[in-house]
C-alpha cells in the first residue's frame, strides 16, 4: 500500500455553510431572550406557501403580519419591530430560526436585486 495523503470525495453541498458553523457557537452575543413562540410563528409563516414576504429597506422584512429586524445578522435579526417607533422589541427568535430567516430573506433580496430597473 503506497503512503500518502488519501481523502474521501466529500459532497460539498451537503456541507454547512462556514456562517452557519460560526452561528452555531453559543457564545456569541445576542441582545435578548430567546422566545420559542416567536420561532414556532416565524417557520409556520415560513411553511406557509401562501405567505407574503417583503422586503422593506436593509433594516426591515414583512414576513406575513409580522414586521422584523433584518439588521446587523445573527444580533438581533429576526426579532420583532416595532412598526410606529421602527425599535427592535426582545425577545428574538431561536439560532436556527434566524439562519433559516437569513436564508429566505437573502432569497428575496437577490431576486428584488435581479429584477430591479437599473438606471444609467
Amino acid at each position: 500500500m503506497a503512503k500518502g495523503i488519501f481523502y474521501k470525495e466529500v459532497n460539498v453541498l451537503k456541507l454547512p455553510s462556514l456562517d452557519y458553523l460560526i452561528y452555531r457557537v453559543k457564545s456569541i452575543y445576542r441582545l435578548g431572550k430567546t422566545c420559542p413562540s416567536l420561532s414556532r410563528k416565524i417557520n409556520r409563516l415560513l411553511d406557509d406557501e401562501t405567505t407574503t414576504i417583503t422586503i422593506v429597506d436593509e433594516l426591515e422584512a414583512q414576513v406575513g403580519n409580522l414586521s422584523l429586524w433584518t439588521g446587523n445578522y445573527p444580533y438581533a435579526y429576526g426579532s420583532l419591530l416595532s412598526t410606529s417607533t421602527r425599535m427592535i422589541r426582545c425577545p428574538l427568535p431561536d439560532r436556527k430560526t434566524v439562519y433559516r430567516l437569513h436564508k429566505v430573506l437573502s432569497f428575496y433580496k437577490a431576486l428584488d436585486d435581479a429584477f430591479e430597473p437599473h438606471h444609467n
